[in-house]
């Protein structure tokens, strides 16, 4: 693992890494972005082949304050990679460092809680969180937002199951994410739901605004209604189609948001 650890030199400048489908045990994996003294955004999609080891795994990244990891298609509730990975990234990053974090991930999101554990209190302000396939057992997940409290901006994208209401098991999780939200600095919150195409090469399908009248905005406008929300600039929700019944719905069930202006439909 010499080489790997080399490869950082021949890069001097390289401040963002992708890495797609990555096989690589966790000390090669530590070894090889840690040599990249200079790096500040790291991305690892389509995660679920990090390798366990028996040794212990160090590694310094003092410069990065960006991280995106991909779990789509990994469970969690039975993997162990998670629980390695998000070990190494906790004991490696410093909790004030690490300003944008970026999730994506199936079922229960219970596995990488210590991430927000860690860094929610301190340096974390911005937050795309998107969660696919809820099942009911998520129902009793430890996951939480609460510590994060020096949020500026949250995005969270909801993969609902069904482009129809009445069929998907996601309803709850807006209002319930949402609530969880208690930043006194937060600006904005940005919330789109969709749906698995028919076809399967195919992106997935956003909700239309009409369907989106199934959430519960009055839990979502209690939770508007909380004092540390004063700061709140936009809540956008993302959707297609007309509009004017989810703005009617809005102005019903959310008055007080509705008349500050929060509100802001977007055409997908």
């Amino acid at each position: 693992m010499g080489d790997l650890a080399a490869v950082g030199a021949e890069l001097p400048a390289l401040r963002e890494l992708t890495m797609v489908f990555c096989v690589l045990p966790l000390d090669a994996l530590a070894e090889l972005v840690c040599s990249f003294t200079g790096l500040e955004s790291f991305s690892l999609v389509d995660n679920n082949g990090v390798q366990s080891v028996n040794t212990s795994v160090v590694g310094c990244l003092k410069a990065l304050h960006t991280l995106e990891l991909d779990y789509t298609g990994s469970d969690l509730t039975t993997d162990e990679e998670p629980d390695l990975l998000v070990g190494w990234l906790t004991s490696t990053l410093q909790p004030h460092q690490l300003q944008m974090l970026h999730i994506s991930l199936t079922y229960d999101p219970g596995p990488i809680q210590p991430l927000f554990d860690t860094f929610g209190p301190h340096g974390l302000k911005h937050l795309r969180l998107d969660l696919y396939d809820l099942q009911e057992t998520a129902r009793d997940t430890t996951f939480t937002l609460e510590p994060c409290t020096n949020l500026r901006t949250v995005f969270i994208e909801l993969g609902a199951g069904s482009q129809s209401p009445e069929a998907s098991m996601g309803l709850m999780w807006p209002s319930v994410l949402i609530s969880q939200l208690s930043s006194l600095s937060l600006e904005t919150i940005t919330l789109l739901v969709s749906a698995p195409s028919f076809w399967p090469w195919d992106v997935d399908i956003v909700w239309r605004f009409d369907d989106l009248q199934a959430l519960d905005w009055r839990s979502i406008n209690r939770t508007l209604g909380r004092l540390f929300f004063n700061n709140l600039r936009a809540f956008n929700i993302h959707g297609r189609g007309p509009r004017e019944s989810l703005e009617a719905c809005l102005q019903e069930r959310c008055g007080t948001a509705y008349t500050r202006g929060l509100f802001r439909l977007l055409e997908e």
